[in-house]
């Protein structure tokens, strides 16, 4: 008994130190971090700070002489940061920046004649390419300029004497650098690529668990700007969840544009029809989430003709006496012994977690069905709450790093962001056992 209190006592401050981060945080997530950088960014400076690496040296930033990193002692250094795994090897996925006459004391060259190489490399199935031109490409940084093709002087790129040919580099991360993905596929266009992404449509729910409910992983219907259900409204991208910023409301959803400039077209608009675009995991809301043509299919029928239990006006699956078209919270999760319980996971909330409204006790580890029972075995327990941890600050359709770590199933709230508070959903829970 002494080890049992022990332990609960030590779950209980885990917990707490998880939902502490939503009191000492004051904006509705902990600070975040810089979104993935898809292309370098180049300064030539005193000394690289944190996160930038040195290419090469100048003498000065007008007029210069060059050299490497190791073999000189210039004090003007070409610095780039921006991209994961940019690095200044020779070897791999690389291009050559410039050739220098030397280590030091040297001349460049745009068109390869010396033979110290000055490089610029990024991850194994990444994409580095370095020119020489008038004008930088878009993406591309400019790290100098150059007086000439062979035998220059070099400067740097402030607009101020400098030369007039710009040597200018493109360097892409590799979204999977763990795994070997040549094709650096990616659909959802997120931070991780198809072969290390977790979640390939970007809609929150896990490509494992979506394969196992029977929803399509990689349906990218709402990454359009198409009417993808033509027979059931004429509205695009109806029912797709917000992704950025605020939703697209009004006449701003009976275009195709994308009004509110997040780079998501109709994001946030309402459902029309009886099922939305994309596909998601089937729940119990008189709609096709999936998107198979078929409206709530696997859940209980207790009158075999008519709508499932959810939509079923005669049927009260948790005995409140107020039937389950009436009721808000059709299964009253976790206190099975106080009907007039509400423990706040209302029918809606459940069916963005993609928990199972009319059930509150799983049958196995994979049966969401008591939404505070994370790893559903049938008990809540502080152990839950560290499945918040990692993904704390993660935001559904964000652009930063940390947002591929956004999993439905721990927004709690279903604020489209996880934080601290989702833990305070468990807190009360803690110590339940439930089994069927």
């Amino acid at each position: 008994m002494r080890w049992a209190a022990l332990l609960a006592i030590v779950l209980l401050a885990l917990l707490g130190s998880v939902a502490a981060l939503a009191v000492s945080a004051p904006s509705s997530s902990p600070a975040r971090s810089a979104p993935l950088a898809a292309s370098p960014t180049c300064s030539v400076k005193a000394s690289c700070g944190a996160g930038e690496v040195a290419v090469f040296r100048m003498s000065s930033t007008a007029n210069a002489h060059a050299g490497t990193v190791g073999g000189s002692s210039y004090g003007s250094v070409v610095c780039c940061s921006g991209v994961a795994g940019l690095g200044t090897g020779c070897s791999g996925v690389y291009d050559t920046v410039l050739t220098i006459s030397g280590p030091d004391n040297a001349h460049g060259a745009a068109d390869g004649s010396y033979v110290t190489q000055v490089c610029l490399s990024s991850g194994d199935d990444a994409t580095v390419d370095c020119i020489s031109t008038s004008a930088c490409p878009a993406n591309y940084a400019c790290l100098a300029t150059i007086s000439g093709s062979t035998n220059a002087h070099v400067a740097d790129c402030d607009g101020v004497n400098d030369y007039a040919t710009k040597v200018c580099c493109l360097a892409t991360p590799d979204n999977c650098p763990a795994v070997s993905n040549p094709d650096q596929g990616n659909h959802d266009a997120d931070p991780d690529g198809d072969a290390c992404d977790v979640d390939d449509d970007g809609d929150g729910f896990p490509d494992a668990k979506e394969a196992a409910r029977g929803s399509d992983p990689l349906d990218l219907k709402c990454y359009n700007a198409l009417n993808d259900d033509p027979s059931d409204d004429t509205k695009v991208n109806d029912g797709c969840a917000k992704k950025a910023g605020a939703s697209e409301t009004g006449a701003q959803c009976d275009d195709a544009v994308d009004s509110d400039g997040d780079t998501w077209v109709n994001d946030g608009c309402p459902l029309v029809g009886t099922r939305g675009e994309g596909s998601l995991i089937e729940v119990c809301d008189g709609l096709d989430n999936d998107g198979d043509t078929q409206v709530d299919e696997g859940y209980p029928d207790t009158n075999p003709g008519g709508p499932k239990d959810c939509m079923d006006s005669l049927v009260d699956t948790d005995g409140d006496t107020v039937v389950n078209t009436a009721d808000t919270n059709d299964d009253d999760d976790g206190n099975w012994e106080d009907p007039d319980f509400n423990d706040g996971f209302a029918d809606a909330k459940e069916a963005w977690i993609g928990s199972d409204s009319l059930d509150a006790c799983p049958d196995n580890s994979s049966d969401d069905a008591l939404p505070p029972d994370i790893n559903n075995d049938g008990k809540v327990q502080g152990f839950d709450a560290l499945f918040l941890r990692a993904a704390i600050g993660s935001q559904y359709g964000g652009t930063f790093e940390q947002d591929r770590l956004y999993n439905r199933r721990l927004d709690l709230d279903g604020n489209l962001v996880i934080q601290g508070m989702d833990a305070l959903y468990i807190r009360p829970q803690i110590g339940m056992i439930c089994s069927n």
